[in-house]
């Protein structure tokens, strides 16, 4: 294994020693991703500015050390209901470890 971490280490050098060699080269591979990634992303913000979103707050679910049935139920139940307003209120499943250890 240090056989590996060796020529790691030496591989890692001489490529360290050629990019100094180079400063023209490596100064274009280093600017040409941040050009391009400017290049795509600015127009695009301002083609589309940023908006506010509103909070969702989103039913709590049945986990599935509740039962297959119950984490089945809750998911499909919300999924038809969608974002509701926050609800406090665990849904109360007797064979969930939550419920066990917060309840006993």
């Amino acid at each position: 294994m240090t056989h590996f971490w060796r020529h790691l280490r030496l591989l890692l050098w001489k490529n360290t020693i050629l990019k100094l060699r180079q400063p023209v080269f490596l100064a274009l591979e280093i600017l040409w991703p941040v050009f391009l990634f400017g290049a795509i992303l600015v127009p695009l913000r301002l083609q589309f500015p940023s908006q506010d979103v509103t909070d969702s707050r989103y039913r709590a679910n049945a986990l599935p050390s509740a039962g297959l049935f119950p984490f089945m139920q809750s998911v499909v139940c919300d999924l038809s209901k969608g974002p509701s307003e926050y609800s406090s209120d665990m849904p109360y499943y007797p064979n969930a470890r939550y419920v066990t250890y917060s309840r006993g």
